[in-house]
């Protein structure tokens, strides 16, 4: 006789667990004999006279046994019919995996892609920023020039006009210009409005000059008060120029007035006549 095979007691349990049963042919300690013996225990009870007869209870089984086998058979087209869509619901889920991998893909493609045209942005918005800054810088040392230029052409006007206070205006301001063009020095049109500058400071200075010679010895005449004012405004406003020039030129001049005014005071005491001393009468002895 075929031995049928025993389930493990683990399957057992979860199979108590999930189908829960009463039936003594679903126990695990099933004893054939005992459970006969206890249907049938005498021998009349296998009679044709008995309530429960052995055929009886036989063609019981047989219909069980085809229940089963009916049920079995539904339950198994039933699990392969299940198995198919199973397996048609793996197939999709894998398909969908798939389509998920690629879309996935394509993003990061989609996201490398954009980072690249980001980077380049990037990098065009800091050229255009740079170019701005130059723009700036130059549109600046373009106007800072042309401001020089204008200051630089005002100073023959001015002198001729013997505007002083504005000439040394004008001239402070032109040194601020030359500072801001420090850098640029070498350049053909610097060294020339340079050259031009240095030219219009040596010609003021000659003016000036003229203009305490001429001035200056006018300040003793009597009676000319109205002109004095005036020319002592002149040479007043000249000396902001002089300031402007420098320490040089402003010790030339001093130097220049101090040997003025030591001649000057020269001349006077030589064109001074030295009065004459009275002779003191002498007494006669004789007389006496």
């Amino acid at each position: 006789m075929e031995r049928i095979p025993e389930l493990s007691a683990a399957l057992e349990s979860a199979l108590r667990e999930v189908m829960p049963s009463t039936d003594p042919l679903d126990s695990r300690d099933f004893d054939p004999v005992a459970f006969i013996n206890d249907k049938f225990p005498t021998e009349p009870s296998l009679s044709a006279n008995g309530k429960h007869t052995l055929d009886a209870y036989l063609a019981t089984l047989r219909r069980r046994v085809v229940n089963l086998n009916d049920q079995i058979t539904v339950d198994v087209r039933q699990h392969s019919t299940e198995r198919s869509k199973t397996a048609a619901a793996i197939g999709s889920a894998k398909a969908a995996i798939n389509d998920l991998f690629n879309k996935i893909k394509a993003i990061k493609e989609k996201a490398k892609h954009s980072e690249v045209m980001v980077q380049e942005i990037c990098r065009d918005i800091k050229s255009l920023d740079y170019a701005k800054k130059h723009l700036t810088t130059t549109i600046n040392a373009l106007r800072n020039f042309h401001m020089l230029i204008s200051a630089v052409e005002s100073l023959n006007l001015r002198a001729s006009q013997k505007r002083y206070r504005d000439v040394a205006k004008l001239f402070l301001a032109i040194g601020d210009f030359f500072t801001l063009f420090e850098d640029y020095r070498d350049v053909p049109k610097i060294q020339a409005l340079t050259a031009t500058v240095n030219k219009h400071k040596a010609d003021m200075k000659k003016q000036i000059w003229r203009e305490f010679e001429l001035l200056i010895p006018t300040l003793t005449n009597p009676g000319h008060e109205k002109e004095h004012e005036a020319n002592i405004k002149t040479l007043f406003e000249a000396c902001y120029v002089v300031e402007v020039l420098g320490r040089d030129t402003q010790r030339e001049l001093v130097q220049w007035f101090s040997k003025i005014q030591v001649l000057q005071t020269t001349h006077d005491t030589i064109t001074t006549p030295t009065p004459t001393p009275t002779p003191t009468p002498t007494t006669d002895p004789v007389g006496l």
